[in-house]
């Protein structure tokens, strides 16, 4: 037998020291006698960093913000223990989720991620884990495929959310950590892809349960979209999931124009002013870079 598993928990902080003062408050609530370290990276926040943290919080200071990816990567360094157990800021452990790790990854030791069951404040589930993403999701855009996919069979490969998932240190560092050619957008799925083809295993708990609910994003939908379109199709590109290139963005293409048009001659009807213009930038923005893969030129703003 080997010494017992150790763990550490990772945060990453930008302007939410409020939320992540509660994320740290419950992890004392539920279980902070089994981790050895709570790392926040504070990823350059305007808001000044607390003073009263607990012992077992070590604050890394950005210097300039590198986004969440990096962020990640950053914080991981910091880390020497074997299990980390990464939260977004706005997530919390609803009940002990690190009495049981050490045995959970001992017994397993292909086992690369654990993901959370993440719930809302009535219990209900919020999501931590999809199928892996394929040329449907852009070709037919998130809501209709959403609509059509169905719910994923018991031994469909799929991949975690990073918003509250414990990651074995060892496979974390085999593939070399988080890819920052993505921002925060995709940058968990090609991880955790990533673990799936060097031969980790990836599964999913029914009852560590952690609160998340996300908060939501301050930037425009235009700004969301172009990420979605540019971050999935990175993904796609770089796991070889996409067909013919030229025939797959000629029917992107075809898409975005009817999009552009709908909205153009119809989307008074079922849109506020502001939301109109929004959606018709992002459409806009769509239409003129889908050739370059959504990101040679300045994103909107």
């Amino acid at each position: 037998m080997g010494n017992p598993l150790s763990i550490a928990v990772l945060i990453t902080n930008y302007n939410t020291w409020e939320l992540t003062q509660r994320c740290i408050n419950k992890i004392y609530e539920h279980g902070s006698k089994n981790i050895e370290k709570i790392v926040v990276v504070n990823d350059a926040s305007t808001e000044a960093s607390p003073q009263n943290l607990p012992s077992k919080v070590k604050v890394v200071e950005n210097q300039k913000n590198y986004g969440y990816v990096a962020s990640v990567n950053i914080g991981v360094k910091h880390i020497t223990q074997d299990l980390i157990v990464l939260l977004d800021s706005d997530a919390y452990p609803v009940v002990d989720i690190f009495s049981s790790l050490e045995q959970l990854f001992s017994e397993d030791l292909s086992l690369g991620a654990l993901s959370l069951h993440l719930v809302d404040k009535n219990g209900k589930p919020t999501g931590n884990h999809e199928e892996v993403p394929n040329y449907w999701g852009l070709l037919l855009g998130q809501k209709l495929y959403g609509k059509l996919r169905k719910k994923r069979k018991e031994n469909q490969p799929f991949v975690c959310y990073s918003c509250g998932v414990i990651i074995r240190r060892e496979a974390f560092l085999s593939i070399n950590g988080f890819d920052e050619n993505f921002d925060f957008l995709d940058g968990d799925i090609d991880f955790f892809m990533r673990l799936r083809l060097h031969g980790w295993k990836l599964k999913i708990s029914e009852t560590l349960r952690a609160f998340h609910m996300g908060s939501g994003s301050p930037q425009s939908t235009a700004k969301r979209v172009a990420r979605f379109y540019r971050n999935r199709y990175k993904f796609l590109e770089k796991h070889s999931l996409l067909p013919n290139k030229t025939i797959f963005c000629s029917l992107l293409f075809l898409r975005h124009v009817g999009e552009y048009l709908f909205l153009n001659l119809l989307g008074f009807l079922i849109l506020k002013k502001q939301n109109l213009r929004d959606k018709k930038k992002s459409r806009l923005f769509l239409l003129k870079h889908v050739w370059y893969k959504y990101e040679k030129y300045s994103k909107p703003t």
